[in-house]
């Protein structure tokens, strides 16, 4: 979600639509399915009015009643769970849109020390740059709250298993119930192919291969009949096969679907050695996906 055209949705109501205004311009309501939204406009993350465990095709962003009107300063308090990244960088982008300083904290326990706080925000500042961090000292919620400006907006990720996360939920519902400006809170999912994929190349199964070759760009193409991917042919083999129609040496079909993650068409691609077909629901080519 680190980027300046940063896609938002937002659910119906007051604090949805003011958090989805502070994180980004390019925004728009959810009408009807969300995922199919999602999907359709290529959303980067979901602003609603509560967390959805079910959901994970894109990143969820949830109001805890935040005071945006008088936020001084934006601070992200993070603890190395899955959700870290993303509490930073939401941070970091609210501050910049708020035009206030923002930062990430992270805190450890007198029992476990320092090291591991220390690493975590590391870790996180070759991820996250451009924003201050530090590391407090805190047991209880009330720790860190003391550490919290009275015009802080506090971010945080949802509940995990970090010693952040221990501590603070559901002692911490206590934390969010006393951020001097509110909270919001974060839960992160993986980049999916729909967010990357591009308009597909492909030919039909009568096309003679050396015409096909010549509408090639790649090294592997789609092979379609009536909208549906029936077989991928290699450059290589249109360049051999004369006359010969695409379908007769056209390899079986590898397809990933367009809400399936990015890490699993990596796979794929590197299995097929090119950029791999993208289908929807109904099995219809919709675009390629191409390793970055």
């Amino acid at each position: 979600m680190d980027h300046p055209s940063l896609r938002v949705l937002y659910a119906r109501g007051s604090d949805t639509t003011a958090l989805a205004e502070a994180l980004s311009e390019d925004r728009a309501r959810i009408e009807g399915d969300i995922g199919a939204q999602c999907i359709a406009e290529r959303a980067d993350l979901v602003v609603t009015r509560r967390l959805s465990p079910s959901f994970d095709l894109v990143p969820q962003v949830v109001p805890a009643s935040p005071r945006l009107e008088s936020v001084g300063r934006v601070l992200a308090a993070v603890g190395g769970g899955p959700h870290s990244v993303l509490a930073a960088v939401t941070a970091r982008n609210l501050a910049q849109r708020l035009r206030v300083p923002g930062e990430f904290v992270c805190a450890y326990s007198v029992e476990e020390g320092p090291d591991q706080a220390l690493r975590t925000v590391e870790e996180l500042e070759t991820r996250v740059p451009g924003i201050p961090h530090r590391i407090v000292e805190a047991e209880r919620a009330s720790g860190l709250i003391d550490e919290v400006a009275d015009t802080a907006l506090l971010v945080l990720g949802a509940p995990g298993g970090s010693f952040f996360q221990r501590r603070f939920f559901g002692q911490g519902a206590r934390l969010i119930a006393h951020a001097p400006l509110g909270a919001v809170v974060v839960k992160e999912a993986p980049r999916r192919v729909f967010h990357q994929m591009v308009e597909p190349d492909w030919v039909g199964t009568l096309l003679p291969a050396s015409e096909a070759l010549r509408l090639a760009h790649g090294p592997v193409v789609p092979v379609v009949e009536g909208g549906h991917v029936v077989g991928v042919v290699r450059a290589e083999d249109l360049d051999a096969a004369g006359t010969t129609p695409v379908g007769e040496i056209a390899s079986p079909a590898v397809t990933i679907r367009m809400d399936a993650p990015v890490t699993e068409a990596a796979e794929a691609a590197a299995d097929l050695g090119g950029p791999i077909p993208v289908v929807d629901a109904d099995d219809r080519l919709v675009g390629l996906w191409e390793p970055h």
